[in-house]
């Protein structure tokens, strides 16, 4: 999933968010009540806006006029086009004609995003684009752990038939019948929507933690890239290494690591193991893929420098990822010194400079820690763990 710039200046994408609905269930105008301080309407706008798409069109029904006056103050009126469906009791697929309807003959394709689908990443937007231009006449879905979610993207040669369906009977997967190509993505979001007070509650947690993935998200990304079954043993030791680390800390002193967020970054670390300078290589990956939380920790990961004295090492992400990094050799839990005499044998002379540099480092982020923490040996420690 590396994605290059996805538009060509010959298309004309247009992107669609549906917020006509009545939200009966969940009482209250969902496209602008805030996630995470921000507005379901905004979140979409800006992920079409950093995607490339400038032609956004929101299709409004039921609490148009409450939406337009909260464009207007947000300044935001200018950014869109606002169409009306005048009769949104007959549905979605109602609203998506009406979008189409619109259309001039220079629009080359399109997506929908239903407006309580806030939390779709830009990156999955330009992976997705990318994907229409490589396959232009095909509809695509984006599918996350096998289910299909948003946005679809529908080239114009569906355009007519959308149109002249018959609104009460159809749905858009009526027109997509067994013609869409599954477009598999590292993306929850496209799944995520808020039809209930419950589901809003869950997406304005998650809302905040975008920028590094969920462990299932890791397995998608793992699965989108190939990482060979060994890579996926060492990386899931590792993490397990790491969050054994970060709870101690966290109980033994003042710092609050986030765990979820460094189990994340030793999980997918290794993603490019076998390219040039792997860990450099998976920060730019997990970098596209809108996870830019835990790229500094997997670029640091084969080369921590310590700028500081050692009483005043930063006990970060990165440093307990470097460190659990060389606690593991292969999926198995081992001494520093044990790993260091291993990896000096395998390896050419030439290099031996270099190991012991690294297991130096990690040796004082490991001496660091025992002091901190008050333990006698980390290794002891690690030994005892329950996995």
């Amino acid at each position: 999933m590396c994605h290059r710039n996805p538009q060509n200046p010959s298309q004309h994408v247009v992107g669609i968010i549906l917020a006509a609905g009545q939200a009966s269930r969940m009482g209250d105008v969902k496209p602008i009540m805030p996630l995470d301080g921000v507005s379901s309407l905004e979140r979409l706008i800006n992920a079409y806006r950093a995607a490339g798409i400038t032609d956004i069109r929101i299709v409004l029904g039921y609490h148009a006029t409450a939406i337009t006056a909260f464009l207007e103050a947000h300044s935001l009126n200018k950014e869109v086009r606002i169409v009306i469906n005048e009769e949104p009791s007959r549905g979605m697929f109602s609203s998506v004609q009406t979008a189409f309807k619109t259309f001039d003959s220079t629009v080359t394709g399109a997506f929908i995003i239903p407006a309580d689908i806030p939390l779709v990443k830009t990156e999955t937007i330009q992976y997705l684009l990318e994907e229409a231009m490589q396959n232009p006449t095909d509809l695509l879905l984006p599918t996350f752990a096998g289910q299909r979610g948003h946005p679809p993207w529908i080239p114009s040669s569906y355009f007519q038939a959308i149109c002249e369906a018959p609104t009460e009977r159809s749905t858009l997967r009526d027109i997509f019948n067994e013609k869409v190509l599954e477009i598999p993505c590292a993306d929850s979001g496209i799944l995520m929507d808020m039809d209930t007070p419950e589901n809003y509650t869950a997406l304005c947690e998650f809302a905040g933690i975008r920028d590094y993935p969920t462990l299932e998200e890791c397995h998608a990304i793992w699965s989108l890239l190939h990482v060979p079954e060994p890579v996926r043993k060492h990386s899931t030791e590792v993490a397990q290494i790491a969050l054994t680390i970060g709870r101690l800390i966290n109980h033994k002193t003042h710092l609050s690591l986030n765990l979820d967020k460094l189990c994340a970054a030793a999980m997918l670390h290794d993603i490019m193991k076998g390219s040039a300078d792997h860990a450099k290589a998976g920060a730019e990956v997990v970098t596209k893929f809108g996870y830019v939380g835990i790229a500094d920790a997997i670029g640091k990961h084969m080369k921590f420098h310590i700028a500081n004295a050692p009483e005043m090492i930063d006990l970060d992400i990165a440093a307990i990822l470097y460190l659990s990094d060389k606690l593991c050799m292969e999926d198995v839990c081992i001494s520093l010194s044990l790993h260091c005499q291993s990896a000096m044998a395998r390896y050419p002379e030439a290099a031996a400079r270099f190991i012991k540099e690294r297991f130096q480092t990690a040796a004082l982020l490991q001496r660091t820690i025992e002091a901190l923490t008050q333990i006698e040996s980390l290794d002891a420690y690690l030994s005892r763990r329950s996995v």
